[in-house]
């Protein structure tokens, strides 16, 4: 059995920035030193019919004394409600989700390193990709940064929907 230290400033960090609504939460301390800025990186879901995967960014600034945080999903370009959206291809563009309430969500705290890995993987979504529902979609995304962040990645063979994607993922960490 692993045990570990909790740095009480990246668990206010981490418990002030992800919503108060989200049901469940996951703590998971991924820092291997101590740094002065604090990072945090969470895999969110929602539950619903097709239920959504997102990412939410925070990164600690002392000199403002507050954090700074960034909520975003992918999404197929066309209009939801088109067929080609969810059973086709389509381009694929990141939007801002800040005003998604999460029923799940998986938070780490990562040293810079790992945050600027994942921070990588997101230009790169944001740069290029279609959007394929089960392929290349908003949990693929998420699955693509929980990675870069060390976290242990389950198949999605038995959790297809986004809300049992991340579940599994804070069960296997």
């Amino acid at each position: 059995m692993r045990s570990f230290t909790v740095n009480f400033a990246a668990l206010l960090l981490a418990v002030s920035t992800v919503p108060s609504i989200a049901a469940e939460k996951k703590y998971i301390d991924k820092k291997v030193r101590s740094e002065s800025t604090e990072y945090a990186v969470s895999l969110a879901a929602q539950d619903g019919d097709l239920g959504h995967a997102f990412v939410i960014w925070n990164k600690g600034d002392s000199a403002a004394n507050m954090t700074v945080q960034q909520v975003v999903g992918f999404y197929p370009q066309a209009d939801k409600t088109k067929y080609e959206a969810v059973f086709g291809l389509s381009p694929g563009q990141i939007f801002d989700d800040s005003r998604e309430k999460p029923d799940y969500v998986v938070i780490v705290s990562v040293n810079s390193d790992a945050y600027e890995k994942a921070r990588t993987v997101f230009e790169r979504w944001k740069s290029s990709g279609n959007y394929m529902l089960g392929f290349s979609d908003c949990t693929t995304f998420a699955t693509e940064i929980g990675a870069a962040i060390g976290l242990n990645m389950p198949s999605r063979v038995f959790a297809p929907h986004p809300i049992e994607y991340i579940k599994k993922v804070g069960q296997s960490n």
